[in-house]
């Protein structure tokens, strides 16, 4: 066994200088222990979560559902976890050493510094490629989300592991990486999203991420959208503006008329009313008006999970965190049509409002940048 050990000891030498290389080494040595001595009785774990912000509790149900999809989910989610082959020799490394050490083949401090050298391997990796995704979160920048996510998906891998005996703390500061990410993006794209062209869905996304990490930042005023409808009938263009927070339902709408007659009014709860010029004389005239919606389902696929739990692998055991459930987001997908009585122009002789008769409807646009909201008293 001392001479194994001595075998193990110098081989991290060389993995501490020279990195990735020798975890290979290390793993097949501790593999073929393994299996030469693999019927002997187990211990009690020796070594466990110890950092500060070690809870006994596993958020990796948590992290799942708030950094990881696979289909139509806006913000800052990756499409597919992934573990790179360095990081999972680690893991399974730090298995294989824990189990020696439990089973008496590896005194405590023999298996804890062959762990360590592992450990560093995953923290210098989550750092890197947490560096990356700050870098390219500090302009909160739309633009830059799919930049974000990749190397956000590579430090989700890591997060979830918080369940298994032993990759707690590693786990733990995987999370508290990805947190820190989605918090640098969020305040930045909070000061500058009134100036980006995005879908709102994204804004969506976001609000939905930070209300489940409770990052306390607010982006609902992200997700206001100017609404535009256009509507003719006998030569006379109908157009509708208004601005929405989405919480509510478009109520307010402003409204110009062009064509065969001019004019400017409102339209609110379920009336329009313009005021314009028939003959020379100023008339006031409107009709009715009905607003429908349809929300259109978005539906994700479950996360893609890779399967690289080692042999050697355990629960801890831990409970899972409790997922909040967000509330008071507005629908994610909306059409909406609208419909009105328009005016009923009879030759150039008379002009009547409310022509029921003759109704005409259009789709409701939505634009793809923030607006200022259409305020029930303006």
């Amino acid at each position: 066994m001392t001479a194994t050990f001595k075998q193990l000891r110098n081989s991290m030498n060389k993995f501490v200088s020279s990195a990735a290389g020798s975890i290979v080494g290390i793993f097949v040595i501790l593999n073929f222990v393994l299996v030469v001595t693999g019927q002997a009785p187990e211990k009690p774990a020796t070594r466990t979560c110890k950092g500060p912000g070690c809870a006994a509790i596993s958020k990796a149900e948590l992290f799942i559902r708030t950094f990881a999809s696979s289909g139509n989910s806006k913000g800052l989610r990756t499409s597919q976890l992934e573990q790179e082959e360095q990081v999972k020799l680690a893991f399974y490394g730090i298995d294989a050493t824990r189990r020696e050490i439990e089973a008496g083949r590896l005194t405590e401090q023999e298996g804890n510094f062959i762990i360590d050298g592992h450990e560093q391997v995953i923290r210098n990796y989550v750092r890197d490629k947490g560096s990356d995704a700050k870098v390219s979160a500090a302009s909160g920048q739309v633009s830059d989300i799919p930049a974000i996510t990749k190397s956000m998906g590579k430090i989700l891998g890591i997060a979830r592991q918080d369940a298994l005996m032993g990759h707690e703390e590693l786990a733990q500061q995987a999370q508290a990486e990805m947190v820190m990410v989605l918090t640098t993006f969020s305040e930045e794209f909070a000061k500058t999203c009134q100036d980006q062209n995005f879908p709102v869905e994204t804004a969506l996304g976001l609000e939905r991420q930070n209300q489940l990490m409770g990052t306390g930042i607010s982006l609902t005023h992200c997700m206001t959208r100017k609404f535009t409808t256009e509507l003719k009938s006998q030569g006379v263009t109908y157009r509708f503006e208004t601005c929405s927070d989405l919480s509510h339902f478009p109520r307010k709408w402003e409204l110009k008329i062009s064509g065969g007659v001019n004019g400017t009014g409102q339209a609110e709860g379920g009336f329009w009313d313009a005021k314009f010029l028939w003959k020379g004389i100023k008339t006031n005239m409107g009709g009715e008006m009905e607003i429908s919606s349809e929300e259109i389902e978005v539906k994700d696929e479950s996360v893609k999970i890779p399967h690289d739990k080692g042999p050697n692998a355990r629960p801890n055991g831990w409970p899972s965190a409790p997922i909040p459930d967000p509330s008071g987001l507005p629908k994610r997908a909306l059409v909406m049509k609208m419909r009105i009585a328009p005016l009923l122009l009879i030759g150039n002789r008379a002009v009547q409002g409310n022509n029921t008769e003759g109704s005409v409807d259009a789709e409701v646009k939505r634009d793809d940048k923030p607006c200022s909201p259409v305020t029930e008293g303006s």
